[in-house]
């Protein structure tokens, strides 16, 4: 990778990680995966398989948790080794440079993966290339004219050359360039490559793990062990539960976090409707930012299933089928997980062992303590099957858990046909426009 262990992605205006107190975040097995991020200065931050960097202007700590993995831990001595060697120096806006006026009248021509840079005494011509007949090979011999400019004197000059083929690009000159002035033209074979297939095989989430464990086994290589080297600041590495006193005074104080590490790697997963159709489909490299308000997600640690609902979501017929999801997800599931029953997450309440599954997470602060954690299975049983017709008509009577927008769905069967004269399945397969008009016929809408 282009930043292999130099790449950190900072908070706030200031850059320099020896100027005040900060935390970094080290997570990742390879050179695709492991990431140096700072995040907000609090002890249940901490997670038992991360590393993590505490920097003050007077000391330095590298914190291994004690399922956190050697690539991690060489990285963390990576990024402090960096940070460490040079003096503050703020950032200041640079001009970018002026192309040389030394490359003015250099043709590059490209052919067969070859380039080659050839000085040219250019006249202040224009170039004519005509185009070729018909009839007229590609291939065939064409002519190259020469055209003085306005107030030149360069003889009209007509010399056959072999035209490959090619693209011709001529870049069109900016600012106060003169039109004549000589310029770069690249010469660009044809591409040879086959056409793409009319039916391309559709990509799973096991093929892009598939391709990202390959691409690991290519990379692979003999790791150089990272040496501290002296710095600025003096560094301290210390292992999980054998911090100082100053490490927990740096971070605002010990605190619960998540010490227990995760079995198996997170998964996230995206619910939506679309177009009356309930999905939910896979989320890779997720971060917190992904859990937006009104949407409804499931993550599955493996050992726990948490389906997390934002504050905007208010779509409860969505939300049934979610509940629905989630739990024949844990009972039907092939890997042998434990039967532990799914629960319910509400934004803004969400354990540590579920906000250990995100890089980076952005923890607030708690007035007071948080709420116990509903079972989706006692969620799911405050929705009503179904409700007699004259009280899906009075809206205001209905509870919240019930979708106004899909008032049908809480008919029974015989209701149903005398509201609207067939059964359910067959006034299913109506246009989607003609059940609208139908529902707002009947006050259902």
């Amino acid at each position: 990778m282009a930043f292999d262990k130099k790449f950190v992605v900072h908070r706030g205006e200031s850059r320099d990680p020896k100027k005040d107190v900060k935390l970094y975040q080290i997570r990742g097995t390879d050179r695709q995966t492991t990431k140096a991020i700072e995040i907000i200065k609090s002890a249940t931050a901490l997670y038992t398989g991360d590393v993590f960097i505490v920097t003050s202007p007077q000391q330095i700590y590298i914190w291994h948790g004690k399922r956190s993995n050697h690539y991690a831990q060489e990285y963390a001595k990576a990024i402090v080794n960096m940070i460490n060697q040079e003096p503050y120096r703020p950032n200041t806006a640079r001009a970018s440079p002026r192309p040389s006026p030394r490359h003015a009248g250099t043709t590059s021509m490209t052919q067969s993966g070859t380039e080659s840079n050839v000085p040219v005494q250019a006249p202040s011509v224009n170039l004519t290339i005509p185009v070729t007949a018909e009839n007229e090979p590609i291939h065939s011999p064409s002519r190259v004219t020469a055209v003085p400019s306005e107030g030149g004197s360069t003889p009209e000059s007509n010399v056959p050359i072999q035209v490959p083929s090619v693209n011709l690009t001529v870049p069109v000159p900016a600012g106060n360039e003169s039109m004549h002035s000589p310029s770069r033209v690249t010469a660009v074979k044809e591409s040879t490559s086959p056409a793409p297939s009319p039916n391309p095989k559709e990509i799973t989430s096991d093929d892009i793990l598939a391709a990202r464990n390959k691409l690991a086994k290519e990379e692979e290589k003999e790791e150089v062990p990272v040496i501290l080297v002296p710095g600025l600041v003096p560094v301290s590495i210390i292992n999980e539960t054998e911090e100082p006193a100053q490490f927990w005074e740096l971070i605002g104080g010990k605190k619960e976090y998540m010490d227990n590490p995760l079995s198996r790697e997170p998964k996230l997963f995206f619910c939506e409707s679309d177009l009356g159709i309930f999905n939910c489909h896979r989320i890779f490299d997720f971060v917190q930012a992904d859990l937006l308000p009104r949407k409804m997600l499931i993550l599955d640690l493996y050992d726990i299933v948490y389906l997390w609902i934002g504050k905007e979501h208010n779509h409860m017929g969505d939300r049934k089928l979610a509940l629905e999801i989630v739990i024949d997800y844990v009972e039907k599931a092939f890997d042998k997980r434990p039967q532990n029953p799914p629960k319910v997450v509400q934004e803004g309440n969400e354990p540590i062992d579920f906000a250990a599954a995100f890089l980076a997470w952005r923890f607030t602060a708690q007035k007071k303590p948080p709420a116990p954690l509903p079972l989706a299975r006692d969620t799911l049983g405050e929705f009503a099957d179904t409700f007699p017709i004259d009280r899906l008509l009075n809206k205001k009577s209905l509870p919240p858990t019930v979708d106004t927008t899909r008032l049908e769905d809480y008919l029974t069967d015989a209701d149903f046909i005398t509201v609207f004269g067939v059964p359910r399945a067959e006034w299913m397969g109506r246009p989607l426009w003609k059940r609208q008009e139908e529902k707002k016929a009947k006050g259902l809408y």
